[in-house]
């Protein structure tokens, strides 16, 4: 038996709960220095993905708050949230 917080690991983060289905995903190999972002369709339907792998490429260290910024800067209409994972080792 699968649980809703199973279900919710198994789905990509855009796609609503409703759509939520048993699929199997790769592990992703990380190297020092990568960096992973988690956020709401707020962020990502007010930056084309070059803005944010631009941001998230660059030097500095609140990423989240950079791309945060710019969002809210263009008038985004929703909650905008996020967070940046950087690799370590």
């Amino acid at each position: 038996m699968t649980t809703a917080t199973q279900q919710s690991r198994q789905r990509t983060l855009s796609e609503p709960a409703s759509a939520a289905r048993a699929e199997k995903y790769e592990p992703i190999n990380l190297s020092k220095g990568d960096r992973i972002l988690l956020c709401t369709d707020g962020l990502y339907s007010m930056l084309s993905d070059g803005e944010i792998a631009e941001i998230l490429g660059g030097s500095g260290a609140d990423k989240s708050r950079e791309l945060i910024d710019l969002a809210v800067l263009r008038g985004a209409l929703d909650n905008v949230t996020c967070t940046v994972v950087e690799c370590m080792e």
